[in-house]
């Protein structure tokens, strides 16, 4: 008996799932009427100066995937992560980032190409978008460098591999990763700098005023 692609779209979703909450997300209630299935986690990292940072995985299907149909579910997956993230505002020593994952049965050349484009800039809020087609066993999503929480790449390129497991895709650009590593540390200490001159400041000021 052939499946249909809603069918087929689900059980993937699931089992993507499952394997991300055993990686440490943990699944979070979207709406079933927009988003297949939707998982999260926080991490807070001293390389990522001091920040932690709020992960979203969400799901979503479409039988054949265009350029409108990758920016829509991303802008819809975006608002969601936004209302359900919740604590301290974005920017605050915290931000979020969302990885919408629109499973398609195929795609036309618009959605490879929306693909293609570097990721939107949001105060605090990173984008990376992914495209599944299932019928091809293939993955797509933006490959090049990201200058705007380009602190963050590492990681979510990490988080990317994990969602598609074997999957086949192009192997995003890893380049640069030295050099990001090196500033992550580099922003580390400054950031500690800035920490103990404040509190070295407070204490004088305690003493002496």
């Amino acid at each position: 008996m052939i499946q249909s692609h809603a069918v087929r779209s689900q059980q993937w979703a699931d089992e993507q799932v499952q394997r991300l909450v055993a990686a440490g997300y943990h699944q979070h209630q979207a709406d079933p009427t927009t988003f297949l299935a939707g998982v999260r986690r926080a991490d807070f990292r001293w390389g990522w100066g001091f920040t932690r940072l709020h992960t979203f995985v969400l799901f979503g299907r479409v039988e054949h995937a265009s350029g409108d149909n990758v920016c829509e579910f991303t802008a819809l997956a975006l608002r969601w992560a936004e209302q359900a993230k919740g604590g301290m505002p974005r920017g605050f020593r915290t931000g979020a980032a969302v990885l919408p994952v629109l499973v398609c049965n195929t795609a036309d050349e618009s959605a490879h190409e929306q693909l293609s484009r570097r990721p939107a800039k949001h105060f605090a809020l990173f984008e990376l978008p992914m495209l599944v087609v299932l019928s091809q066993g293939r993955w797509a999503t933006y490959s090049g460098r990201v200058v705007w929480g380009g602190v963050y790449q590492d990681f979510l390129r990490a988080q990317q591999q994990l969602v598609v497991g074997d999957l086949a895709g192009e192997a995003p650009d890893m380049s640069g990763a030295g050099r990001r590593a090196v500033m992550s540390v580099v922003m580390s200490v400054a950031m500690a700098s800035m920490v103990l001159f404040a509190i070295g400041y407070w204490f004088v000021y305690r003493l002496f005023f």
